[in-house]
């Protein structure tokens, strides 16, 4: 006699069995195909579902089927094909997860993980951001002064730097009398630091905030105010503290003169009430 065993064995439909995305930028999108074969002697025929989250149907916060993913594709015997796409876009610095299911003829259905993690690129100046701190000598001079700043990454994401402007304007220059030196795109790596080099004209005066644009291929387009602190004894601050110190002289002198208007009118009232009781008394002879 001959012992004979066999096994069930469930087949897969899925040469993985997760399909995990590389960290992504925050608002941007990635698409992966999944691999599907067929281990039958007969055409298999397969549909990528995704689990659908609240009442109005909302895919899976994360990931999501791309266009025609979610059709019926046919796996001829002991083919393989692969499907999608799936797409990945994250909206937030986090983690991501979900299960993608593979409705089949063959294993009803066979499940796939999803896994993606996201990050985020920030620039950041130092302390004392982008502010010029005039010293009396450059006040007094009125010329064109120099500074390097400090410009640090500070994601966990790569920032890749495609163009700089002030205010909007061409050539890395502005009618604010600000320019940026050496302007050009760059890629800064977590962590890493570079020097911006800016020069600012003080005989002119602007009409509005200098703002440093830096235009970014992933988070859009940041915006650092420039300032230009001046020194307490300069003429230019001691101008505005005068300005100030009137505003305020003026606004006190107009409250104070409301208030002793107010109390001679009620002084001037309780006279003339006062007489009129003694006049109407000396009328009817008491």
């Amino acid at each position: 006699s001959l012992k004979v065993r066999a096994y069930l064995i469930r087949p897969s439909v899925a040469r993985s069995s997760a399909v995990i995305f590389n960290r992504t930028h925050v608002g941007t999108t990635v698409e992966k195909r999944v691999s599907l074969l067929n281990p039958s002697h007969h055409p298999l025929e397969v549909q990528l579902v995704l689990p659908t989250v609240g009442r109005a149907g909302r895919r899976s916060s994360g990931f999501r089927l791309g266009p025609g993913a979610d059709g019926i594709f046919v796996i001829q015997p002991q083919q393989d094909l692969s499907v999608g796409p799936v797409i990945f876009e994250p909206s937030a610095a986090q983690n991501y997860s979900t299960t993608l299911y593979v409705r089949n003829n063959l294993t009803m259905l066979h499940s796939v993980r999803l896994f993606g993690e996201s990050g985020k690129g920030q620039l950041e100046f130092s302390r004392s951001g982008l502010d010029f701190n005039l010293t009396e000598q450059e006040v007094a001079e009125s010329g064109i002064v120099r500074r390097t700043f400090g410009v640090r990454s500070a994601g966990d994401m790569p920032v890749e730097v495609v163009a700089m402007d002030i205010d909007g304007g061409p050539n890395c220059t502005s009618a604010e009398g600000l320019t940026i030196h050496a302007c050009r795109c760059l890629v800064l790596q977590p962590g890493e630091k570079v020097s911006l080099d800016l020069s600012l004209a003080l005989n002119v005066t602007p009409s509005s905030d200098r703002i440093l644009r830096i235009h970014t291929r992933h988070g859009g387009i940041l915006r650092f105010p420039v300032l230009a602190s001046m020194p307490a004894r300069s003429p230019q601050a001691a101008n505005a503290d005068g300005v100030e110190e009137q505003v305020f002289d003026d606004g006190w002198s107009r409250q104070i003169c409301g208030f002793v208007a107010f109390f001679f009118s009620c002084f001037m009232l309780e006279v003339v009430y006062t007489e009129f009781i003694r006049q109407s008394r000396v009328d009817m002879g008491l």
